[in-house]
Parts: C-alpha cells; structure tokens; sequence
C-alpha cells in the first residue's frame, strides 16, 4: 500500500504559479494559481488575463478530491504569489489596532473613528483564506475573491471584473517582486 496519491492536474493547469495551503478546514484546502496559456510582454495588448485561480479539497483517508471553486482567466498576467492567512490572528490584530487608538490622545477623533472603519473592515473579511498578490493589485480569496486593492491605474482594470476592488488614491506603486510577510505584534 502506497502512503500517497498523486493529484493528476495537467488537463486543467498547463502552469502552476504558486499554491498555498488555506487554514481553517476540516480537510486540506489547496488554492491554485495557474495559468493555462502563458503570455509575454509583446502578447499583453492580445492576451492579458491569463492567470486563473483553482480550489482543490483532498481526503487523504479515501484519495480522492474536490474541486469547488475554479475560476479560469480571470487575473491579469502579473498576479504571481499567493500568501495563505492564518484564520486565528486577524481578530486579534485588529482588536490590538483598535486599543492602542483608542488609548493615544494625540490623534484627533475623526482619525480614530476612520482608523476603526478600516480595522473593523479588516477584521471582517480578513478570516483565513489568502492574498493573491499582483503588481498592480492585491485580492483576497475566501470562498471567492471578495475584496482587494488596487494600487494604479493598472489594477484599476480588475474593479470591472471584482466590484469589491478599492483604489488607493496615492498611486505610485508597484508590487513587482514584492515579498510579503506576517509581522508579529
């Protein structure tokens, strides 16, 4: 008897880009980045999104798996990493951000309550699942891609595709080769 199994993908991905592990499932959750038809530089006034997205759910005890969300060509060619969110810390993070606002009497009252819109924001959406990290845009993955942001005008293009998409109005920035990281507090 083999210890393993092996996941047979080649009919649905030509290119694995990246693949995380997500937390906070009963069974192994795999989220893919691929693409099935890669594309270069001279191509992307043709071809652009080439990117797709796969969610893989495995029993390990029977060998088989499931695949309950796959979304094909729908990113933009730069989307390249995925970062897999620990679903225990992010309450935790935002509660922590909103104490120490809370209890700093220099910033003004207007400020604390913007700074908790978005730390509330934060702490709702931000349960597990991963970043898809692009140049020009970050997007998290829950059950689906329910929110991201846009960093320039050209990852403004994805808000026509993901409504939820925010553009961040200081725009002079790209996330090429970036690496990202938990920073603990």
């Amino acid at each position: 008897s083999r210890d393993y199994f092996i996941i047979d993908l080649r009919a649905k991905c030509e290119k694995i880009l990246d693949f995380v592990f997500l937390d906070g499932y009963n069974t192994p959750q795999i989220l893919l980045l691929f693409e099935r038809s890669a594309t270069w530089g001279g191509r992307i006034a043709v071809r652009d999104q080439t990117v797709s997205l796969l969610s893989l759910t495995v029993n390990v005890v029977r060998r088989v798996y499931n695949i309950p969300f796959i979304r094909l060509d729908i990113l933009t060619h730069d989307f390249s990493a995925l970062y897999a969110i620990p679903s225990s810390s992010n309450m935790l993070y935002s509660a922590v951000i909103l104490e120490q606002i809370n209890s700093s009497s220099s910033i003004s009252n207007s400020s604390k309550q913007s700074v908790r819109n978005v730390a509330a924001s934060v702490n709702t959406h931000t349960m597990g699942g991963a970043f898809l990290i692009g140049a020009n845009a970050i997007l998290h993955f829950g059950q689906t891609i329910d929110f991201g942001l846009s960093l320039n005008e050209h990852g403004d293009v994805l808000s026509k595709d993901f409504p939820l998409v925010r553009k961040w109005t200081e725009r002079v920035i790209n996330l090429e080769r970036a690496v990202m990281a938990v920073l603990p507090l």
